[in-house]
């Protein structure tokens, strides 16, 4: 027996006249990538027989649980899906189950948000999922209308560290990706659990360089915002304002702020807060420095008019491991002291002793090079910045030797700030012509960067006995 029941007025009679029991259809809509359920889902049931579309097609919503139960339903063939934003900020299209719906017993299904697997198998292909690479997925927008952006292009780059039978070669590795007429985009390739520097271009439009962590499941998902033509400039003074905390959620005083593209720092008050004029709108980068805690960047999008709130949350530097011993030579404290007095004396080069570095309170290395007459900070690519001098021919620029601690460093692709961090250092030597530097530190054809590290400030200060 066939029933057709063609309009809305005959649902009830028409499931009260079927011959045999109805059932329903329910379960929970799953997110495998954020590993919970999904609330606010809109599930929509539809027959697979057209003459059934009346009396039997249904559109419930899940709770907070991410639970949906539908009303009572005939026997038959169905097809199940479901929408909701986060497909929506995937760029994946609802997934769609054929079921078939039995007399005598509800029918519980589970609805899922695709995992990081299958995600990177459909945006990158099979291959990819093979290489335990990831993607980065999102829209690239206007920072003022906030509309998406159809010309856009990302680039990433980022250090890589590739092992073979002929040793250890460090390199930098890059991805690109253009937007679709819809401003989406999925750069591919990136490593999964890795750090990436990237940025977002359309036109003559560019955001700065940006900092981005990939999570180890190879998934991230961020939209990134662009400055477009005049509006490239705040019209008014635009604030990113903000708290800082420590892993316990208790204020941090004194941490160091700082905005891409600023040249000042900011201090937060006696309740963690800060603000920060930005110069310019969209993605920036906003980098957090506190002694005892890891440094923190972090992508913000400034918005014109009100600006942009933030609450930043730093972490405790990870657990000690076991004593590692390590044998090397390296000047004595004293020994390496009065060799620097001693050619500072002599004014052949520019100097900076450990209390001018404390005043200066660089967040990496390059800050301190910065300004030092005959030396330039150099940004070759998104990922590396290198010391650049003179050449001794005078012609054209040329690469200095590096050396720490009397050690010369060889030469990788890699960024400067990165290979000596800030913190540890304690005296510098700038020699920006190769005829200025000792014999020691001299090299054929370009100037030197002599580097010393250890404790300064009040890290130095001798501790008091508790005897």
């Amino acid at each position: 027996m066939r029933l057709a029941c063609t309009s809305q007025l005959l649902v009830a009679g028409c499931l009260a006249a079927w011959p045999l029991p109805a059932q329903h259809i329910g379960g929970v809509v799953y997110d495998s990538l954020a590993r919970a359920p999904v609330a606010g889902a809109t599930v929509q049931v539809v027959p697979v027989d057209a003459t059934l579309l009346a009396v039997a097609r249904r559109t419930v919503t899940s709770d907070a649980a991410g639970n949906f139960t539908t009303d009572a339903l005939p026997p038959g063939r169905y097809l199940v899906g479901f929408f909701h934003a986060r497909l929506d900020s995937l760029g994946l299209d609802a997934p769609v189950r054929r079921v078939e719906l039995r007399p005598g017993a509800p029918l519980m299904l589970e609805l899922t948000v695709p995992s990081a697997t299958s995600i990177i198998r459909l945006w990158c292909g099979a291959g990819s999922v093979r290489d335990s690479t990831g993607v980065i997925l999102g829209h690239v927008r206007d920072a003022s209308t906030r509309g998406t952006v159809s010309d856009g292009e990302l680039h990433a780059q980022w250090s890589a560290i590739t092992l073979s039978a002929g040793g250890a070669r460090a390199s930098v590795q890059s991805s690109s990706a253009r937007t679709s007429p819809l401003g989406w985009f999925g750069v591919c390739g990136v490593p999964r659990g890795g750090v990436l520097a990237l940025r977002a271009m359309a036109g003559a439009d560019s955001s700065p360089v940006l900092e981005i962590d990939v999570p180890d499941d190879g998934v991230l998902l961020h939209d990134f915002s662009l400055p477009r033509g005049a509006a490239r400039t705040p019209q008014s003074a635009t604030l990113v304002r903000g708290v800082v905390r420590d892993p316990t959620g208790s204020p941090l005083a004194g941490a160091r702020i700082r905005l891409s593209g600023a040249e000042d720092e900011v201090r937060a008050d006696a309740r963690g807060a800060f603000q920060i004029p930005a110069r310019a709108l969209g993605s920036q980068l906003i980098d957090v420095r506190m002694i005892g805690f890891v440094p923190m960047r972090r992508v913000v999008d400034v918005e014109p008019g009100t600006g942009t709130d933030v609450d930043l949350t730093m972490s405790d530097f990870p657990m000690e491991i076991d004593t590692v011993r390590v044998l090397a030579r390296r000047p004595a404290r004293r020994e390496a002291e009065a060799g620097f007095e001693s050619r500072r004396r002599l004014g052949h080069g520019e100097f900076l002793d450990a209390e001018t570095i404390e005043r200066r309170r660089p967040l990496v290395f390059s800050d301190l090079l910065r300004g030092m007459p005959g030396t330039e900070i150099r940004s070759v690519d998104m990922m590396t910045r290198v010391v650049q001098m003179r050449a001794s021919d005078g012609r054209g620029s040329c690469v200095p030797v590096i050396i720490v601690d009397g050690v010369r460093l060889n030469h990788v692709e890699m960024n400067i700030d990165d290979a000596i961090p800030a913190e540890m250092v304690r005296a510098i030597e700038v020699y920006p012509r190769r005829i200025q530097a000792p014999p020691e530190f001299q090299t054929p054809d370009c100037g030197s960067v002599v580097v010393w590290t250890g404790a300064r400030g009040w890290l130095a200060r001798p501790r008091r006995s508790n005897r």
